[in-house]
């Protein structure tokens, strides 16, 4: 179990996380709802360890990755063993990686490898074998600076599944992809799910598309966890308060209508 306790992230103009606590299973999706400006980065941030909280505490699985103050924090996992817990799949991705496609998803192996190891032979075919299991074989061999959006995400993806971490952060994943990305991106990734038993937690703007993959939703407002549910299709009392979530986010006005597994939302 990831577990966030009492997580709070100020800047010196004031707090952007006030006192945030959730667990997040394994082989589990978490979907992080809330506007831009809530919260979501910084804590997803907070969580990996790339921003120092200035209180709370961070574990996985039982063991402790964060916990005190700036001035004054602790921890028992080294950096590599962080990794081998923690994965992250950044909102904003450095287009000028000048190595290929297979050699950036290599570098997941990272945590498994020695201090000056590079990835070898099965490794990097191990990356080969991933890409084509996502489905994007074709990227084999292409330069990651050369790629549309989608294709980028997926490689992303492929080097968060190859880190084979237990706990995968995800920064707004599928933000600059059309629709039909956006549904493939969430395919796979319920798949990898599914095959791991890997626990995601990944930030959204889109209600809907997290109800359709997600099952465990956090609503965020204003650097807080106003809502925390567990999807459950056929409970009214469910249905009314996942609602009641959205409308303290985006209005009262906005309507919501459940079809099973899909969610249509409108104002």
């Amino acid at each position: 179990m990831l577990q966030i306790r009492d997580l709070s992230f100020q800047y010196p103009s004031g707090p952007i996380l006030n006192s945030i606590s959730f667990d997040a299973a394994p082989g589990e999706i978490t979907a992080l709802i809330g506007l831009n400006g809530s919260g979501k980065t910084t804590l997803i941030k907070s969580v990996l360890g790339l921003l120092t909280p200035s209180s709370g505490s961070v574990s996985a699985d039982g063991q402790l990755l964060f916990s005190g103050n700036r001035s004054r924090s602790s921890g028992t996992v080294s950096g590599r063993e962080r990794a081998r817990l923690l994965s992250y799949v950044p909102q904003r991705t450095d287009g000028g990686f000048s190595f290929s496609t297979e050699e950036f998803v290599a570098m997941g192996a990272s945590a498994y490898l020695g201090a000056f190891s590079r990835p070898d032979r099965e490794v990097l075919e191990h990356a080969r074998s991933l890409l084509r299991e996502l489905g994007v074989p074709h990227l084999i061999g292409r330069n990651l600076s050369r790629m549309s959006g989608g294709e980028n995400r997926m490689a992303y993806l492929a080097r968060a599944i190859l880190q084979n971490a237990r706990y995968s952060l995800m920064d707004e994943p599928v933000a600059s992809l059309d629709l039909r990305r956006q549904h493939e991106f969430m395919q796979r990734l319920s798949g990898y799910v599914r095959k791991s038993s890997t626990g995601v937690i990944f930030s959204i703007h889109d209600p809907q598309l997290a109800y359709e993959y997600a099952g465990h939703f956090l609503f965020m407002k204003e650097g807080q966890i106003i809502g925390d549910l567990r999807k459950d299709e056929g409970n009214e009392d469910f249905r009314r308060t996942f609602t009641g979530y959205l409308r303290e986010i985006y209005g009262e006005r906005l309507r919501a209508d459940f079809f099973g597994d899909r969610l249509m939302l409108g104002f």
